[in-house]
């Protein structure tokens, strides 16, 4: 510190590396938490979906009736990531390909501040370009709360990073995450 109480430019540099570091340590360490209870998840009843704004069902919100007895795969994304989006012709040709099979491909939007007017428009921009360019053939729709919130959906299937990818088994239960080979794991989860 200086006399008149401000903080150096050094000392400023060391206190935000400092800060940068604990953030991402926060972040692996939270990854690793996710990585952790997602395990657990294996083998366990897919917990109910708390989403809204469906597309891609003829206006119909799809519950755990509409699933019931069906392969589900859940693709959590959002339209700004590239790695998301990269992936939607893979998953409209999926869905295609076994939708008669009793199969169900869902996308599930996250939220990541719906008070955050600044978000929402990039959100929104990065949606008409997707659905200009590469639009979802298979139902999606968004998580009702954000991704910071306990409650949301993206919680309670401990979703810490996009895009993510579960497998649900006919019998409703969680079969895996992020599989190496989707389309392997779908076959064998239809029984093929």
């Amino acid at each position: 510190m200086t006399h008149n109480g401000s903080m150096r430019a050094k000392d400023i540099a060391i206190v935000s590396v400092a800060m940068t570091l604990a953030a991402l340590a926060a972040h692996g360490f939270t990854q690793e938490l996710g990585d952790a209870e997602r395990a657990k998840m294996i083998g366990q009843p897919a917990p109910e979906l708390n989403v809204s704004g469906w597309t891609n069902t003829d206006g119909k919100e799809l519950s755990s009736a509409d699933l019931k007895g069906k392969v589900v795969v859940l693709d959590f994304y959002s339209y700004g990531c590239s790695e998301c989006m990269a992936a939607v012709p893979r998953d409209n040709a999926i869905y295609a390909k076994y939708k008669s099979q009793g199969f169900v491909f869902i996308g599930v939007h996250l939220t990541f501040d719906p008070n955050a007017h600044e978000a929402l428009l990039m959100e929104s921009k990065f949606h008409d370009r997707v659905m200009k360019t590469q639009p979802f053939q298979f139902p999606a729709c968004d998580d009702k709360l954000p991704f910071s919130d306990s409650h949301s959906t993206n919680a309670i299937f401990h979703v810490t990073m996009m895009p993510t990818v579960i497998v649900i088994g006919r019998n409703g239960k969680i079969v895996c995450y992020d599989p190496p080979d989707l389309e392997k794991a779908i076959k064998s989860a239809l029984g093929g």
